[in-house]
């Protein structure tokens, strides 16, 4: 992969983090949202990650942002 690839998919991840609201849930400590990450993936199994899949399609599912702005 290369730096701008990676740099792009490190910012899109750390995105969802945001928009998932984990980030303002443990108030940015980072130490504990690594934990809580170690946490998840250790609980990863194939049923799981079609249900989580399957609910951020039905209604939180992450939007590309737009390109234009919209004015106030």
């Amino acid at each position: 992969m290369e730096r701008r690839e990676r740099t792009h998919r490190l910012i899109e991840l750390g995105g969802l983090i945001q928009k998932s609201g984990l980030a303002d849930a443990v108030g940015d400590d980072r130490a504990t949202l690594y934990g809580a990450l170690l946490s998840l993936r250790r609980c990863l199994r194939p049923t799981g990650r079609r249900r989580w899949r399957s609910g951020a399609v039905a209604g939180s599912a992450p939007s590309r942002p737009s390109r234009t702005r919209r004015r106030p």
